[in-house]
């Protein structure tokens, strides 16, 4: 569609807003509500025509219908929902979801079932435990591995996606009070590239 979708809060009131963005007409031209606290946004690819939101303080991740510009459904997820990401390729949603409260011993990334022909629907089909401070979560560029950045250990998990499951973790920093803010990977030569404040 040519558009560029931007996530922003509304004056007075507890929801969110997608603001759709014609790059041709160099407008807006359409806008949805989310629910509360909405904090990230990703879209998927054009296989798929899917978009997700996550919203912080509802503890929900709301799925679009990018070509209808509707809202398919709000999924329950863990507290704390921030970063999410489409698995390449694949029929997934990783959202990195992080507790501020002292009760929760471990944060996770909640894996949904965003499968457009599913009976049961979009769904969280399991949770990967986490260590502290999960934010971000990216995919390698075949979809085969995932990585979340746990800013309360200063390390970095690795996820191999088909087990969805952790294989690995990275101490990264060179600090025992590292805290990575931010991972991303690069399309071309697949490094993994960490933002430590």
């Amino acid at each position: 569609r040519n558009e560029a979708w931007v996530l922003h809060g509304v004056p007075g009131a507890p929801i969110g807003l997608v603001s759709m963005i014609s790059l041709e007409r160099r407008g807006v031209v359409g806008g949805l509500e989310v629910q509360t606290g909405a904090r990230e946004i990703a879209i998927s690819g054009r296989e798929l025509a899917r978009a997700a939101v996550s919203n912080g303080a509802a503890s929900t991740v709301t799925l679009i219908d990018v070509g209808a510009r509707r809202v398919i459904t709000h999924v329950k997820v863990s507290p704390g929902p921030a970063g999410l990401a489409f698995q390449p390729g694949g029929t997934v949603l990783y959202v990195a979801c992080s507790s501020s409260t002292a009760a929760a011993l471990l944060d996770s990334v909640d894996v949904i079932s965003v499968e457009p022909n599913a009976t049961a629907g979009p769904r969280v089909i399991t949770r990967i435990p986490l260590e502290r401070g999960a934010a971000r979560v990216v995919f390698s560029p075949d979809g085969k591995l995932a990585f979340v950045n746990e800013t309360g250990t200063g390390t970095v998990a690795m996820i191999d996606t088909s087990a969805h499951r952790v294989v690995e973790r990275f101490k990264v920093g060179g600090s025992e009070h590292s805290a990575p803010s931010e991972v991303a990977v690069s399309r071309d030569t697949f490094p993994l590239l960490v933002v430590n404040p």
